[in-house]
């Protein structure tokens, strides 16, 4: 048996097929773990969500921003018109409410302990232990299998709670927090704290979704740095994520990103967890959407 983690996906249902044919899927033997963002931007979000469900227990997927998007809408949250499309296809399929009960369900983190890797979609606090983690995830998954309570979770979001993690008189505020987090982090200070890209530290960067700090930022001392490099030295699993397209196949001692841009007309990465060199497969993809990296 292989385990292999790919990348974000991101609605791009043939490339993804090609990348299971080069490296000899067999779904009677191999398991997947995928880091979320399976839908949008690309040519077949359905496709993906049906191919990925189908294969039931031998495939794990985290919730991306891009499922949550899709939550958040299914819950009437009214800005998001860009997702709308997508929801729509969804609730008209033949199978739509058996997808939408999949992508409740869906954790925020997966621990793959006999590996020691974690898998998120986006990263994690510098604050949290695995064992915090793994509890913030079932309860968030939690709620969100709960209708009326998905709907309480997203209709009363409220971006102060990115900067403000637990507020008393709002028992879902630290879920969001950390809903907000496993999906969206990039950027922490130096002290840890999550840098969104409204906070006013990132207000001379052109565009802080594509923001990627370099050698050059570190010799200006400049006060974020991502997420993983602030991780505690004592934690043993590595973290497989996603999300960070603009920063490409990111891969460090303790955390591989595997966000090639595929959509974008980047790659479509798998990494082989079970292998002791940890083999990388890559397929080339074609440009489907410009770079918003969101």
């Amino acid at each position: 048996m292989a385990v292999y983690a790919i990348g974000d996906v991101h609605g791009c249902l043939e490339e993804l097929k090609n990348l299971l044919r080069e490296i000899r899927f067999d779904p009677e033997r191999d398991r997947l773990r995928l880091v979320g963002d399976l839908v949008n931007r690309g040519p077949d979000s359905l496709g993906v969500l049906r191919f990925v469900r189908n294969l039931g227990n031998r495939a794990v997927t985290v919730m991306g921003n891009h499922e949550g998007r899709i939550l958040a809408a299914l819950s009437g949250w009214p800005a998001d018109k860009g997702i709308m499309p997508l929801v729509q296809q969804i609730r008209a399929a033949a199978d739509g409410q058996e997808l939408i009960q999949w992508l409740r369900s869906l954790p925020l983190f997966h621990c793959d302990r006999s590996l020691a890797f974690g898998m998120v979609h986006a990263g994690l606090s510098p604050a949290w232990g695995l064992s915090d983690v793994r509890a913030l995830s079932a309860e968030i998954t939690a709620v969100l299998q709960n209708e009326e309570q998905s709907r309480e979770f997203f209709l009363n979001w409220d971006d102060t709670v990115l900067d403000n993690p637990e507020d008393e008189g709002d028992p879902l505020s630290r879920l969001r927090f950390a809903y907000a987090v496993m999906t969206r982090i990039r950027l922490c200070t130096a002290a840890g704290q999550p840098l969104w890209p409204n906070n006013p530290l990132l207000a001379g960067v052109s565009n802080p979704y594509a923001f990627v700090p370099n050698e050059e930022t570190k010799a200006a001392d400049f006060p974020y740095r991502p997420w993983f490099e602030l991780r505690p030295e004592g934690e043993q699993a590595r973290i497989i994520y996603g999300h960070w397209a603009a920063a490409g196949m990111t891969l460090n001692r303790k955390s591989f990103g595997l966000d090639s841009g595929c959509v974008y007309g980047g790659k479509l990465t798998a990494i082989q967890l079970d292998d002791p060199d940890l083999q990388i497969v890559q397929i080339n993809c074609p440009q489907y959407v410009t770079p918003e990296y969101s």
